[in-house]
């Protein structure tokens, strides 16, 4: 999240953004922790984390932007959770976000090999689901799984592996770091008021374009009805 933030303000962008990050991570969750408040459940999902799911950070958090981050926890065969399931969550999380007018990423799995995800068929459904979830949701996808295993493994690169054959070491969260960057999750986010200088005319201005550092922007037109 610091690293976030400092390359952020390092682009110009704090001159006229406040950052607040919300960093609601909890070691052993699963993504059925991060469902809407209210959502059915299995015993195995276990209940929507009020403190920490999407309807906390879309309420009391406050988020413009969210980006959704379970990277294996219940991933394994056999005995894990389904594919159908696994993405029904996703989907539910981000299309309740989009619901609310605010953005979404979901990032992939990572490659894990300890325990019982030394196993060939939940390494292989580790990847199954990265796949699933860049082909479901395409731009708003961010694959974390790619830069950290070694090509044509399943296994985590020896030099971003912590040691524990589950986490990443410093030099592995860069690797994800660069990829939260190269997604571009502010685009079009920095916005101000402002005027068209002639409205009559054919060829006009825009003012005023207060982000120094915008080299690219969006413009929408609202009429005086709202439209």
């Amino acid at each position: 999240v610091g690293r976030t933030i400092n390359h952020y303000n390092s682009q110009g962008l704090s001159n006229n953004l406040t950052w607040n990050f919300h960093n609601r991570g909890l070691g052993s969750t699963t993504v059925f922790a991060a469902m809407p408040t209210g959502s059915s459940y299995t015993a195995a999902q276990g209940p929507p984390d009020i403190n920490r799911n999407i309807t906390w950070a879309l309420t009391t958090g406050g988020a413009h932007i969210v980006i959704v981050n379970f990277p294996s926890n219940g991933y394994y065969k056999p005995g894990g959770f389904s594919i159908t399931e696994i993405m029904y969550a996703y989907r539910t999380i981000f299309n309740t976000a989009v619901a609310a007018g605010k953005k979404c990423y979901i990032t992939t799995t990572q490659p894990r090999t300890d325990g019982t995800f030394s196993n060939t068929a939940t390494r292989a459904f580790l990847q199954e689901i990265r796949d699933s979830i860049l082909l479901q949701f395409g731009q708003y996808a961010i694959d974390f799984y790619t830069p950290l295993a070694t090509p044509g493994t399943s296994n985590i690169d020896p030099d971003y592996n912590s040691g524990d054959n589950i986490h990443v070491n410093n030099a592995g969260h860069l690797q994800l770091f660069n990829r939260v960057v190269a997604a571009n999750v502010f685009e079009s986010f920095a916005t101000c008021p402002a005027l068209i200088n002639n409205p009559g005319s054919n060829n006009t201005e825009i003012s005023p374009i207060v982000q120094a550092s915008a080299h690219k922007f969006q413009v929408s037109v609202i009429d005086t009805r709202g439209h």
